[in-house]
């Protein structure tokens, strides 16, 4: 591994001990990013915070990273608490929190896990606990699990959990911390509803802004395809044969649409999966380990399934029905281009649908191309498409070539030569054919028309008056 010359503007700069610097070191990470910078020395202080951040921004380690550096090893009460919506993210962060500080650190508390295996993992007293807000509180409740000499809260993607209707059980978890505890929302798209929450539940609150949408996103592509909506399903079909992604997410926003979208693409051979809320707990996580394993093309979700999936491998993001508002495309396309990797979004609307990606250009400030997918091509919409004739190739010029038919041999245009010539006397007359000539004949291409035989006439007087009048023929009697 090569050597990493850190400096006080890295992670030692920002109070980060060197157990945990190797760790990042070994998992490639060599220096902050933006949020990492302005974020930890604040909750390195103690303060109440509302990270605001893109999806993929690094938002995780700017809260992780100075938690840890304030892990007490001789107690053995649960020392902090991670609040998040959906399993798929909890489970994310508990990965996570496993490479940096073992797997004894953490509890994963999640619903449609078995609750008591989850007591069980309490038992071992782990300094850190990430779980959803229905299981957290049922842990609460029945005393399983206690909060009294909980530090530091963290509410990740805290605009989705007030949203999903969770905002009542995040403030009962709350009433059973100590007021003295530090509370910290990460989000990337900031509501009046988390402004509100924030005002009502913390203490002088800092926003700590790291990178917007547009910014986190330079290398990303946003396309847009205008077409049907019976059309879409094979039209997903048609872009994944195209584009033929490393690794594709596609969003619905219906999940009833689900069933008939993977079937047609299995029909086609397709490597496709998906992930919805009503899924188990088992299933959905087996299907996410064959995605990030890069075992699965491609993966249908719905907005609330996909929350927390942080997958390196993602090249394609595919908006199947385009997100009902800004803040949701931010979050859908955030799911690729993640730490400025590449990647490509691509949304499917309708003519009605179109002016949402107007509302997506206003408001976020991203630059949108209009395509359309022509002879298995993505091509910019309006771009000439020169149809290529039937029976043709392609020459390395570009032009057009005829494939069907065959270059004439040469002896056939010699034989040509010498019938035409056999025809003419020396002083090139033209002289009758003898039965010798007459069995020659001249060669035809096969794309020729086979020439029709015109019928003999007999030379002689009742030829002339073949079909004439009778007062004609009486008269030439």
């Amino acid at each position: 591994m090569d050597e990493v010359q850190l400096t006080d503007e890295g992670f030692i700069g920002l109070g980060i001990l060197s157990p945990y610097i190797d760790r990042l070191i070994e998992h490639g990470i060599k220096a902050p990013v933006p949020v990492q910078k302005n974020a930890i020395p604040e909750i390195n202080a103690g303060h109440d915070v509302i990270v605001h951040s893109a999806t993929g921004t690094g938002k995780t380690l700017a809260y992780l990273l100075p938690l840890l550096q304030k892990l007490e090893s001789n107690t053995k009460d649960l020392q902090f608490l991670i609040i998040v919506p959906t399993q798929e993210l909890a489970m994310q962060i508990v990965r996570e929190i496993e490479w940096l500080a073992g797997r004894d650190a953490v509890a994963a508390l999640i619903g449609g896990a078995a609750v008591t295996r989850q007591i069980e993992k309490l038992k071992t007293h782990p300094p850190f606990a990430v779980g959803t807000p229905g299981r957290l509180n049922e842990l609460v409740n029945t005393r399983k699990l206690k909060l009294h000499q909980v530090k530091s809260v963290v509410i990740d993607e805290v605009d989705q959990v007030f949203s999903l209707g969770a905002k009542g059980e995040v403030e009962s978890l709350l009433r059973h911390i100590p007021k003295e505890r530090q509370l910290i929302f990460v989000t990337a798209t900031l509501t009046s509803l988390v402004n509100e929450c924030a005002q009502r539940w913390m203490q002088e609150p800092l926003t700590i802004k790291g990178q917007s949408q547009s910014e986190a996103t330079t290398a990303v592509d946003h396309h847009y395809i205008v077409c049907q909506h019976r059309d879409k399903i094979d039209m997903v079909r048609r872009l994944i044969r195209s584009v033929n992604p490393t690794s594709a997410l596609i969003f619905v926003n219906d999940t009833e649409v689900i069933g008939a979208l993977q079937a047609k693409l299995t029909y086609a051979n397709l490597e496709v999966e998906s992930l919805y809320g009503e899924a188990g707990k088992q299933d959905r996580a087996a299907v996410m380990q064959r995605f990030s394993s890069g075992r699965l093309q491609l993966l249908i979700a719905t907005d609330i399934a996909a929350r927390g999936i942080d997958v390196e491998s993602i090249s394609h993001v595919i908006n199947f029905d385009p997100p009902a508002d800004a803040e949701k495309y931010v979050h859908r396309s955030g799911r690729t281009g993640r730490m400025g990797r590449s990647g490509t979004i691509i949304t499917l609307v309708t003519a009605n649908e179109k002016y949402l990606i107007g509302k997506f250009v206003t408001k976020l400030g991203i630059l949108f191309s209009e395509k359309t997918l022509a002879y298995g091509e993505l091509r910019d919409a309006g771009q000439e498409v020169k149809r290529r004739p039937r029976g043709t190739a392609v020459t390395n010029s570009g032009k057009f070539k005829s494939a069907s038919l065959k270059s004439k041999p040469a002896e056939h245009a010699s034989d040509k030569q010498i019938i035409i010539q056999s025809n003419m006397d020396s002083n090139g007359e033209k002289i009758e054919s003898d039965s010798n000539m007459n069995s020659l004949s001249t060669p035809r291409l096969s794309n020729q028309p086979t020439p029709k035989k015109s019928k003999s006439k007999k030379r002689g007087h009742d030829s002339k008056n073949k079909g004439a009048p009778r007062w004609l023929k009486e008269k030439d009697q």
